[in-house]
């Protein structure tokens, strides 16, 4: 796995969630039936490819949780994805915030 994979694993510790199965491959080809959490280590991609998987993850149930860093999705669709808990890390690139968030609606 790729370095974010690793990085992803040390989140997942923070926040105390388990039975996480890590996948890369291209965003929009992955299936996410049956996920409960989804992590979107996306910090550099365009806003247009961030609000387009952000609508991919509305079509999750209600309660599937959300971890994303940077930014939080509720700056795309407001109202629509709950905050649960915000955290500072370290990546080899910088600081950024991570947002564990859940589908609302």
């Amino acid at each position: 796995f790729p370095l974010f994979v690793e990085r992803a694993k040390k989140i997942q510790n923070w926040f105390t969630i388990s039975n996480i199965h890590f996948l890369n491959g291209p965003w929009d080809e992955i299936s996410l039936q049956g996920a409960e959490v989804v992590y979107l280590y996306g910090s550099a991609l365009e806003p247009n490819v961030i609000e387009s998987l952000a609508k991919r993850l509305l079509t999750l149930p209600r309660g599937t949780k959300v971890i994303t860093t940077s930014y939080s999705l509720d700056e795309f669709f407001p109202g629509r994805f709950q905050l649960e808990a915000k955290t500072k890390a370290r990546f080899i690139w910088g600081n950024a915030y991570v947002y564990l968030q859940s589908v609302s609606t």
